[in-house]
């Protein structure tokens, strides 16, 4: 009895041991899938009270898709009405924004030191990203009384094939300074 005990322990610890690395990959893994959050800069007009809107409208200013651009607006409409906003044809605020995507190269040259004189190295890096501006426009006075503004990485983003709960996540982060009813 005693043997056997003796020659288990290593395997119960051997087990131990490849069960807590295997849930140090699982949380690592989890980890490594999460997206950061978006670095989201706004203001609001500080002479304006944003929660005496009850009402929003949505418009687009981009060439892009539309396919694409009707994700962004579900997603912007999804998070203002979670907030306690209205759609309307005849709103308190237009929700104005404008997308830019950019997808393309950029070369770089940086003029190294070899000891003898200088020599160029040229770099080609690749450019996956999305800027994004929304202006909250008060409909009868015309003057913009909230804006946010962020640029995302779209490197892992598959314009064809996209995920509205990404995209309206995405747009509450944007939304995140603008106050609840």
């Amino acid at each position: 009895m005693l043997l056997r005990h003796i020659t288990s322990a290593p395997k119960v610890q051997a087990c131990k041991l490849f069960n807590i690395l295997l849930l140090v990959y699982v949380v690592n893994f989890l980890l490594g899938c999460q997206e950061l959050p978006l670095q989201v800069y706004s203001t609001t007009d500080a002479n304006v009270n944003l929660r005496q809107y009850q009402t929003f409208s949505v418009h687009a200013e981009s060439h892009h898709s539309t396919n694409f651009i009707a994700f962004i607006t579900r997603g912007i409409e999804s998070g203002l009405t979670v907030k306690g906003y209205s759609v309307s044809e005849t709103p308190d605020l237009l929700i104005n924004y404008r997308i830019e995507i950019d997808r393309g190269e950029l070369i770089t040259q940086e003029q190294i030191p070899d000891g003898t004189g200088f020599y160029t190295s040229n770099r080609i890096d690749p450019i996956n990203k999305a800027d994004v501006l929304v202006n909250a426009i008060d409909r009868k006075t015309k003057e913009v009384v909230w804006k946010a503004a962020t640029s995302m990485d779209i490197s892992s983003v598959n314009i064809q094939n996209i995920d509205q709960n990404r995209v309206s996540n995405h747009m509450a982060q944007l939304f995140k300074s603008f106050p609840s009813r």
